[in-house]
């Protein structure tokens, strides 16, 4: 943290002013205690979360929670500009005016000019397979946060691996030591050449000829889209050989599957079956609720462990931890594959302008899906899959702290004891001025994220 400097609140609440040239006055500290001997009152102007700063009362059991106000607006912020740098480039490609801002209307008038350049360029629009980015909340940062606040308390830290005894309130993704849990609840084990009767990824190794959704690797009783190797094609372009590739009709071999399904044999990849609310068998993951301790990543709200033994500020420093983990939440990269057939009626521009486009298209796609889930799981969280709201949950604990006697049972540095409701206050307009202009890009976001990832307007 920088020196300080004078900070401008204009908040009046439980009885506290504080303005500019306003320091943050001598309370008693160490809860309601006075200070031990030699340990001065420093009288100092407030720092504030509206420039940035985390470091307000000395104690990172609330101190956490403005660090985790910091991490949302800030990435917030950042998903937005990237969101809307790629509408900008993509509305500039197929001439959409933007004059009015990026929001709904300018999304639904991108969609309108894809699909149109689409039309005139191709024999049935394109599709679209699409899997998931995994998001999932930063353990290592709640870990972090965690040590941190517990050596604060005069605690011997050791800092274990960040998934280690961690607890998952949202959903987990990896082992399970109890049941997993949720209507989409599933456990996904790894197999090799063993019958799965539930969705495989990976290749399923026929037990007799059946269709493939995938990549056949055998014969092709019907059209064989891939290569024929080992015998020619006849004039219905069956092939006479081994088809490695898309076949219309039958397989008899191996099926490379491309998204998990059905696997009428044995399955080499993953089998992934309902849990039933059940515990995962052995070396099996959950991707559901854990009702126990979750070891692997967290889509919502993670508690983690404490990093020293019999701390007794563990408990106390779990909230601002798990509150700084759930806001820095990430995800991956969403794998977007977008094809088409391009009608030989059409003219040559039509085809040119249209390749062109859609290439801009598909290298711009994952990172606008990848913004939209983001921005939705840090604002909304999922309620179908039991994902609480980061945004939600951390505003209820900054409001919660707007009074006096609200920070009364912690002990703060000694001069900032008029400085944190105020701050408390900021941060929850803060949180509030964020989410309500947030409105028009959640809206633009939902209509482009459908699009994206359907091909349907």
């Amino acid at each position: 943290m920088g020196g300080r400097r004078w900070r401008m609140l204009s908040y009046v609440t439980a009885g506290i002013v504080v303005g500019a040239g306003v320091t943050g006055g001598c309370g008693k500290v160490h809860g309601n205690s006075e200070p031990p001997p030699g340990d001065p009152y420093v009288c100092g102007p407030c720092y504030s979360p509206l420039l940035g700063d985390d470091t307000i009362s000395g104690n990172p059991q609330l101190d956490g929670f403005f660090h985790a106000v910091l991490i949302l607006t800030r990435a917030i912020d950042s998903i937005r500009v990237d969101f809307e740098g790629n509408v900008q480039a993509l509305c500039a490609l197929y001439g959409v005016d933007t004059s009015a801002g990026i929001g709904p209307t300018v999304a639904e008038n991108l969609i309108a000019a894809i699909d149109a350049d689409a039309g005139r360029a191709t024999a049935d629009g394109f599709a679209v397979r699409y899997r998931a980015p995994l998001c999932a909340a930063d353990l290592g940062l709640a870990a972090e946060a965690q040590a941190t606040c517990e050596a604060k308390a005069d605690c011997a830290v050791s800092i274990e691996p960040a998934r280690k005894g961690l607890r998952c309130e949202g959903v987990c993704t990896g082992r399970c030591d109890a049941a997993c849990t949720g209507e989409t609840a599933r456990c996904v084990a790894p197999v090799d050449d063993v019958a799965c009767n539930g969705e495989c990824s990976g290749a399923c190794q026929l037990a007799s000829p059946a269709p493939c959704p995938g990549v056949c690797h055998g014969t092709c009783q019907g059209q064989c889209g891939g290569t024929c190797t080992g015998g020619d094609r006849d004039a219905t372009g069956q092939c006479a050989g081994t088809c490695d590739g898309d076949c219309q009709g039958t397989c008899a071999g191996i099926c490379e599957l491309q998204d998990p399904t059905t696997c009428p044999g044995k399955c080499a990849g993953t089998c992934t079956t309902a849990s039933g609310g059940a515990a995962c068998a052995d070396g099996a993951e959950c991707h559901g609720s854990c009702d126990g301790t979750c070891d692997g990543h967290c889509t919502g709200l993670p508690t983690p462990p404490g990093s020293a033994e019999n701390c007794a500020a563990t408990k106390a420093c779990q909230p601002q931890a798990r509150a700084v983990g759930s806001v820095a939440l990430d995800c991956t990269p969403p794998t977007i594959e977008i094809s088409f057939e391009v009608n030989p009626s059409a003219s040559g521009d039509a085809q040119a302008t249209f390749l062109s486009n859609v290439a801009e298209v598909k290298r711009r796609a994952p990172s606008i899906v990848r913004d939209a889930v983001r921005l939705g799981l840090l604002v909304s969280g999922d309620p179908s899959r039991g994902v609480p709201s980061p945004f939600e949950t951390l505003r209820a604990a900054t409001a919660s702290f707007e009074s006096v006697e609200a920070i009364a049972p912690f002990d703060v540095v000694p001069g900032n004891v008029q400085c944190v409701v105020p701050a408390f206050v900021t941060s929850t307009r803060m949180l509030d001025d964020e989410k309500t202009g947030l409105s028009p890009t959640l809206e633009a976001q939902a209509k482009l994220l459908a699009y994206l990832t359907t091909g349907t307007p």
